[in-house]
């Protein structure tokens, strides 16, 4: 649905409210989890999904960057990189839930990313 340009028209948003809730009740639906505190899980593994980039599976840096250390503070802190320790940890919980192809995508670049980098042959 292009909508980029033009303001909505008239019921588009019941319709993309509903296609945003479908998509999310079934990302949960395939969640392998049964156990103790199964809301709050859910709800936790729908807070790691959203820090997804969803065309490449990158982990967002931090959703807090550049916020100030403490209110009214001058020293900021830079997150524009993922923490590989950080990144393996959202990816394993994901995986943990129910494993697919996307999560698997994820951690492949983490695991990518903790290789030395190779030694070209003409240096």
């Amino acid at each position: 649905m292009e909508r980029r340009g033009r303001p909505l028209a008239e019921g588009e948003t019941d319709e993309l409210f509903t296609r945003t809730q479908d998509f999310w009740q079934n990302w949960l639906s395939q969640s392998k989890y049964t156990g103790r505190w199964r809301e709050t899980v859910q709800r936790s593994a729908l807070a790691l999904k959203l820090l997804v980039y969803h065309p490449t599976g990158a982990l967002v840096a931090a959703p807090t960057t550049s916020l100030p250390e403490e209110p009214g503070g001058t020293r900021n802190w830079d997150y524009r990189y993922a923490w590989l320790r950080d990144a393996s940890f959202t990816v394993y919980s994901l995986m943990r839930l129910g494993s697919s192809r996307r999560r698997r995508a994820s951690w492949t670049g983490c695991r990518s990313a903790a290789r030395p980098p190779r030694k070209n042959a003409t240096s």
